[in-house]
C-alpha cells in the first residue's frame, strides 16, 4: 500500500462515524467501492471566459446582492445547509471571508438569504467558482452578473463543477461564456453513507470539488 493510501486509511480511522464524501476520477471508483463507497452523483467541469454581459440592468424584485460580511454569514450558512445537504459552518466561516474570496450573498426584503456564490482568485486572470446555490434561475443570474461586474478585465474561470442533477445551470454559465469541457471531464461524488436525499438540486448551480471531505 501506497503512500497515499496509508494516509487516506487514516483519515477514514480517525473521521469515525462522520459521513465522508470523495471526489474520484472514473479510474479510482472500484478501488473507493471496496472500501465501502457508493457513487452519488456526476460533476462535469465547465470553464471558460467569464463575460459580463451587456444589458444594463439586471434586477429581480425583493431581492438585493450584498457582499459576505460576519454580520450576515450566521444566515448564509443555514440556508448553505439546506441547499447543500451537509452543515459546512466551519468551512463557510473559514473560506468565505479570506481576501482571496469574493463571496456575494442574495437577501430578500424579509432578511433571508435566497442564495450566494463564492469565487475564490487563483490569480490576477483566473478565478474558481467553487460554491453557487439560488432560489431560482433569475437571482442566480443574478449573482453571477454581479460576480462577473467585480473584475475590470475578462478572467478565465477554471474548477467549476456542475452536478448532473441541475444541467439546466449549464444553460446559466453559457450566457456568460462557459462551457462544459470539450473532454468532458467529470468527477465522482462518492460517500460512505447516503446523504444527499434532501437536496434541492434546482438550487445548486455548482459545487466544490472537494477532493476528501467530513461532514
Amino acid at each position: 500500500m501506497g503512500i497515499g493510501f496509508r494516509l487516506f486509511e487514516k483519515a477514514i480511522t480517525l473521521s469515525q462515524r462522520r459521513r465522508v464524501a470523495i471526489d474520484s476520477v472514473q479510474d479510482m471508483v472500484e478501488t473507493y467501492e471496496k472500501r465501502g463507497f457508493l457513487k452519488e452523483f456526476n460533476l462535469y467541469l465547465m470553464s471558460g471566459t467569464l463575460a459580463l454581459l451587456p444589458e444594463s440592468k439586471s434586477t429581480v424584485p425583493g431581492v438585493s446582492i450584498c457582499p459576505v460580511t460576519k454580520d450576515n454569514i450566521s444566515e448564509l450558512c443555514l440556508y448553505d445547509k439546506s441547499v447543500s445537504g451537509i452543515d459546512r459552518e466551519l468551512f463557510v466561516r473559514k473560506v468565505f471571508l479570506k481576501s482571496t474570496t469574493l463571496a456575494t450573498c442574495a437577501i430578500s426584503n424579509q432578511g433571508s438569504v435566497v442564495g450566494f456564490l463564492a469565487v475564490h482568485k487563483v490569480d490576477i486572470k483566473r478565478v474558481h467558482i467553487f460554491s453557487f446555490y439560488a432560489d431560482d434561475l433569475n437571482i442566480a443570474k443574478l449573482l453571477l452578473r454581479d460576480a462577473a461586474a467585480q473584475y475590470s478585465a475578462p478572467v478565465s474561470v477554471v474548477g467549476l463543477y456542475v452536478p448532473e442533477m441541475n444541467l439546466e445551470s449549464e444553460k446559466v454559465f453559457a450566457m456568460y461564456g462557459l462551457q462544459r469541457d470539450p473532454d468532458d471531464t467529470k468527477v465522482i461524488r462518492m460517500t460512505n453513507k447516503s446523504s444527499f436525499e434532501d437536496v434541492v438540486w434546482t438550487k445548486v448551480f455548482c459545487v466544490c470539488c472537494f477532493g476528501f471531505s467530513f461532514a
